[in-house]
């Protein structure tokens, strides 16, 4: 195209100069027809941009991701003028065709019908359009290009899916052997009869003196609190930062990972508590499988438009105790790692699954353990634990 409209350019100045020159009948004839030609261009296109209809249409517009649905586009040409240069744009990355689609130019002639039938796959979880994005048309002469927004676009809402793990990538266990598990500023009420080895920092309160007496080492009471969960997951429904597709893409993979870790640990019957943002902080005690499905519509449903960061909601959790935390989040700032730090430091052990580009050795603790899931990996990819 733009070949062509340098052409023109040296055309219209020739016939220019010797129409100023030369004069006479070839010379007009030839400056009328070289100068009235991106004028007759610009006619023709926006007569053929009227009467190129498109359309298309899905068998429906809720779905799970991975799912295939039927899918239809049409172009018709109902003028009187062959369209001679016409490329449909497709909506990319969030969702694929199973079929070959055009992505080269088409000529239409008067009255027909150009359509594909074939089936489209949604790759992630969220709300957003699909199909045809628009239509590009150029003159016959190639000097122009209209762009032909469509108007109608079909948005579809995509749940997520819950990926299934045999084991993860980092260990979980509900109860640790050398971690006294108790809410913070509260001793535990229930002791049991299991004793272990005297840990620096516990209260004298926790202390049996008398099994100590005849070992001759001190010995503490193991404390359940029946109040805690073994495992709290913490996921960060605050707004990412992103825009367009890079955003829907990183909700979905921190959905999925909170998702398929609440799942494992489930069917593992470890107790776990879900701790997020969704208007307001919520936690969803898992014990049952409606539990597990109500944890799994509300992730359905969250907007990413949290007020509370990962950090407040991590300072929540301080006012109980847990054997392990697992955090799913997007941002690996200093205030999170700090508070995850800090809970470390209280005796839970701390796992962060990190989703998003920047490298987590620049932010990583000795204390925590941080799993990174860059934006090209598949949440499945790095979760499940490789034999």
């Amino acid at each position: 195209m733009k070949r062509n409209r340098i052409i023109l350019l040296i055309l219209m100045l020739v016939t220019l100069i010797l129409a100023s020159i030369r004069g006479g009948t070839v010379s007009y004839t030839l400056f009328y027809i070289i100068w009235g030609a991106p004028i007759l261009s610009g006619l023709y296109l926006l007569y053929v941009s009227i009467s190129l209809k498109i359309s298309q249409s899905v068998e429906k517009t809720l779905l799970a991701k991975g799912e295939k649905v039927k899918y239809v586009f049409g172009l018709k040409n109902k003028g009187i003028l062959t369209c001679t240069w016409a490329r449909p744009v497709f909506f990319g990355r969030l969702s694929e065709f199973m079929d070959t689609v055009p992505t080269e130019s088409l000529s239409i002639v008067p009255a027909q019908a150009y359509e594909v039938d074939t089936a489209l796959r949604v790759n992630y979880r969220g709300e957003y359009n699909v199909g045809v994005e628009k239509v590009e048309i150029m003159d016959f002469f190639k000097l122009f290009k209209l762009t032909h927004t469509y108007k109608n676009p079909i948005k579809v809402q995509v749940s997520p899916i819950v990926p299934h793990f045999d084991n993860l990538v980092f260990d979980v266990d509900e109860y640790y052997e050398n971690i006294q598990v108790m809410s913070f500023g509260q001793e535990a009420l229930y002791p049991d009869v299991e004793l272990r080895k005297y840990v620096s920092g516990d209260s004298a309160r926790v202390i049996n003196w008398k099994a100590s007496a005849k070992s001759g080492e001190l010995f503490s009471r193991k404390y359940v609190d029946e109040t805690n969960a073994g495992v709290l997951l913490v996921a960060d429904f605050s707004p990412t930062g992103l825009a367009g597709v890079e955003r829907i893409i990183a909700e979905d993979k921190i959905i999925e990972a909170a998702l398929g870790i609440a799942d494992y640990l489930y069917l593992k019957n470890i107790k776990v508590n879900t701790l997020f943002f969704d208007r307001t902080a919520r936690m969803i005690n898992i014990r049952s499988r409606a539990e597990l499905d109500s944890f799994y519509a509300a992730c359905s449903r969250v907007k990413f438009d949290a007020d509370a960061g990962c950090a407040k909601l991590l300072m929540q959790s301080m006012l109980r105790g847990y054997t392990q935390i697992i955090i799913v989040t997007h941002e690996l700032s200093k205030e999170n790692v700090a508070v995850a730090d800090e809970l470390a430091a209280k005796g839970s052990r701390v796992e962060l699954v990190y989703i998003g580009d920047k490298n987590p050795d620049e932010e990583a603790d000795g204390s925590i353990n941080i799993t990174w899931i860059s934006p090209e990996q598949e949440v499945e990819d790095v979760l499940e634990r490789k034999n």
